[in-house]
């Protein structure tokens, strides 16, 4: 059995040095670790933090988005939106009430088929107008109503784009066969008035109750032996 030989007091600090060195540079190992487990829960925390705030704006956006397309849906003017050649891209459903059509039909299908004969390329030439121009324009155009009535359409649109970059044409559609009706009849009766004044012996005259000024036509003007000024 072999005897271990006594160590001096030099190789025993040698030896005590290495020991301390190895238990220093464990600490250190063991600091390090501890260091980056920190950082990795700091990490994590983080994450979770912008997962939260991620779902949250997810969230908000599809409210947003259902809030619009309740708006776009239910607004009280028809919006449709038109490819250059006439074809429905998109409708809300106004527009398809006004059309009387499902939307379902309506869109994917040219909007001169909601329309009377004769229609198709006054609406082609008002889409190429618009797009061509790039500004908004309106017109004038008619459908015939499933019980026969013609229904006037009052159209304004305007330039647009597509995803992909296409040109499209976006419009509001309403329905002003009332307005244009009493704007008929109101020009039909202010041209029998004029019809009847002018066939009959009658003169015409109003005063200003505030500056008492009057004015007279001139059948009035005659009746009355006047001239304009003197009256």
């Amino acid at each position: 059995m072999n005897r271990l030989e006594p160590l001096d007091d030099a190789a025993l600090e040698q030896l005590l040095s290495a020991l301390r060195a190895e238990r220093t540079a464990d600490e250190g190992e063991g600091a390090e670790l501890t260091r980056v487990l920190h950082d990795l829960q700091v990490y994590q925390i983080e994450l979770e933090q912008q997962n939260r705030e991620l779902r949250e704006t997810q969230r908000a956006l599809e409210l947003s988005a259902d809030r619009y397309a309740d708006l776009y849906d239910w607004a009280p003017v028809g919006y449709c939106t038109l490819d250059r050649s006439g074809t429905v891209v998109e409708a809300n459903l106004t527009a398809a009430r006004l059309l009387e059509v499902e939307r379902g039909r309506l869109v994917g299908r040219s909007l001169s088929r909601r329309l009377c004969p004769g229609q198709h390329q006054a609406l082609l030439d008002y889409i190429q107008g618009v797009l061509s121009s790039n500004q908004h324009r309106a017109v004038e155009l008619r459908r015939k109503a499933t019980d026969g009535r013609a229904v006037e359409l009052h159209v304004e649109g305007e330039p647009a784009r597509s995803r992909d970059g296409e040109p499209r044409c976006r419009v509001a559609i309403l329905d002003v066969t009332e307005r244009k009706t009493a704007e008929r009849e109101q020009a039909d009766a202010t041209e029998r008035l004029e019809l009847a004044l002018a066939g009959g012996d009658i003169g015409l005259y109003e005063g200003d109750l505030a500056s008492g000024r009057i004015r007279c036509d001139a059948r009035c003007l005659a009746m009355l032996g006047y001239g304009p000024d003197e009256v």
